[in-house]
């Protein structure tokens, strides 16, 4: 009885350790999503049932410059990176599914929110630095507050790149780009 157990137990360690937690969807989507526009892509996104790490770079690309100013996602991570927008040390493959707490340290980075001393100690060596920031952004209602492993929708998205913008455009005063479909951007009868 315990050779199973010890088997098992064995078994399920050598998986992980060989493929780790990651995740890639199922979902193809009808066209590549890096040949639409910024407006096609918003859109395409609401009827994403599983977001990639590469169209949530892009997203957050956009939500904060206000456009995606990137060809690929070699230079839009390489930019976000250099922002501390995202981390090499996550090791996310392009084409992995991305969770909560990833979505969120990259929304927090994006506001700049103050850090809290658990973010600053821990998160600083990369020890809990999404986990911390989940937490963060959930407080911030930048995100819904949910399992940090869960992987996110693409209305998720949209969610925390609307709340990304609300908060920017709270903190900076002013809005940064003009409302699209406002009501004043109809003509009056």
């Amino acid at each position: 009885m315990r050779t199973h157990k010890t088997i098992f137990a064995i078994t399920a360690i050598t998986a992980l350790m060989t493929g780790g937690c990651a995740h890639y969807r199922d979902f193809q989507p009808p066209a590549e999503p890096e040949t639409y526009s910024e407006t096609q892509f918003l859109h395409y996104l609401s009827s994403v049932p599983t977001v990639t790490f590469a169209e949530g770079c892009r997203a957050m690309a956009i939500a904060a410059d206000g456009s995606d100013n990137y060809s690929n996602h070699d230079e839009r991570y390489t930019a976000l990176r250099d922002r501390d927008i995202v981390r090499d040390a996550w090791e996310l493959d392009a084409e992995q599914s991305l969770d909560v707490s990833t979505m969120a340290y990259m929304a927090t980075a994006i506001c700049k929110l103050r850090p809290t001393v658990c973010s600053t100690v821990f998160g600083s060596w990369g020890l809990g630095d999404r986990r911390y920031a989940h937490k963060q952004a959930a407080a911030a209602q930048l995100v819904p507050y949910e399992p940090s492993y869960k992987f996110v929708t693409g209305g998720e998205l949209l969610y925390t790149v609307a709340r990304v913008d609300d908060h920017l455009v709270k903190r900076d005063g002013e809005s940064a780009q003009e409302e699209i479909n406002a009501p004043s951007d109809v003509a009056a009868p």
